[in-house]
């Protein structure tokens, strides 16, 4: 909060390096690395279980101002929920068969989950 009203109120510019410090970017990198970096990233997203990671999106947002007792009660709903979905059986098949997952978000009813 203190760095906060720091740069609101006196409206100081400030350099990657400190932003970084603040944790204000998550990631510092030379500008002829931006390109590729994004790209990395956005291919690991990409990557993973759609459901899984907008669910872990909605609880991180959500998770202020809730009670414990809440975020519990989501947390749970969020697992039942990943772990009804083909994304599970991809992720335990593919850790079975020591390769990479490959995510679709889809759910199906008549699987052989159960």
């Amino acid at each position: 909060m203190q760095q906060a009203k720091r740069l609101a109120l006196l409206a100081e510019m400030i350099d990657g390096e400190e932003a970084h410090r603040l944790g204000l970017v998550t990631y510092l990198v030379e500008p002829d690395e931006v390109d590729a970096t994004v790209d990395s990233l956005a291919a690991r997203l990409a990557a993973g279980p759609p459901v899984a990671l907008a669910q872990t999106k909605e609880l991180l947002h959500g998770a202020v101002g809730v009670t414990l007792a809440e975020a519990l009660t989501n947390e749970a709903r969020a697992q039942a929920v990943n772990l009804a979905g083909d994304d599970a059986v991809a992720a335990f098949e593919a850790f079975r068969e020591k390769r990479p997952p490959t995510f679709t978000g889809g759910w199906s009813p008549d699987s052989s989950r159960g």
